[in-house]
């Protein structure tokens, strides 16, 4: 049975070896983002559900070691052809407090001591390759999306409301399709992206912030 890794690389060979549209430009493409993200939450004891009290964050940063090489058409039907292979480095920590409802005629066994508890399975990690690639969401704008699901280096344990890693928060940035085929050979563009999210589910509120550049080089 393959393994994870085996599987990505496979995903990403496919990907790497998809061939060229008609009439495609060659470009040198790398990226640089960061995304952070903080997180609160109070909940009250209720007659038969504890309450909880705590928070946390995560940081994330992710760059090209090296530009990696895209094939970008004029035709809107047209995919990007290939992946922007990077280096993903986050953080993790936060800690949460959950306190048990007392014993009531309803709850005879919701009673507890109120001990903390722990968010094992925080900390850093580093994912390489963690592979992007450049969408067109129409013929002026363009975004980063996470080319697959990571199953292997997340966190399973270290709670973290609203967006966080292994997923990238959606960032849209001006980016003329036609104008970028255009480019001269060595002309070169530099794409910033930003965005931020902010989520309120009952006594839980998450902020996630994301910036990126993109940094376009025609071959």
């Amino acid at each position: 049975m393959p393994t994870p890794a085996i599987t990505l690389a496979a995903a990403l060979a496919a990907a790497l070896a998809v061939a060229a549209p008609a009439g495609a430009a060659t470009f040198d493409v790398s990226v640089e983002a960061h995304q952070h993200t903080v997180w609160t939450q109070h909940t009250p004891v209720e007659e038969c559900a504890a309450g909880s009290d705590g928070g946390g964050s995560e940081r994330v940063t992710i760059a090209s070691r090296r530009p990696d090489t895209l094939t970008i058409s004029g035709d809107p039907l047209d995919e990007v052809g290939g992946v922007i292979r990077t280096r993903l480095a986050v953080t993790r920590s936060g800690g949460l407090k959950m306190t048990a409802p007392p014993d009531t005629a309803n709850c005879p066994i919701a009673g507890g001591d109120g001990e903390l508890a722990p968010l094992n399975d925080c900390g850093p990690r580093v994912i390489q390759p963690y592979a992007l690639k450049l969408l067109f969401t129409d013929q002026r704008h363009a975004t980063l999306a996470v080319t697959a699901p990571f199953t292997t280096h997340t966190y399973s344990l270290c709670y973290l409301p609203g967006t966080g890693f292994p997923q990238l928060l959606r960032a849209v940035a001006v980016l003329p399709r036609a104008e970028l085929v255009a480019l001269h050979r060595h002309g070169k563009e530099i794409v910033l992206g930003h965005n931020r999210a902010r989520t309120v589910i009952g006594g839980t509120t998450s902020t996630t912030t994301v910036s990126w550049a993109i940094t376009v080089r025609r071959r």
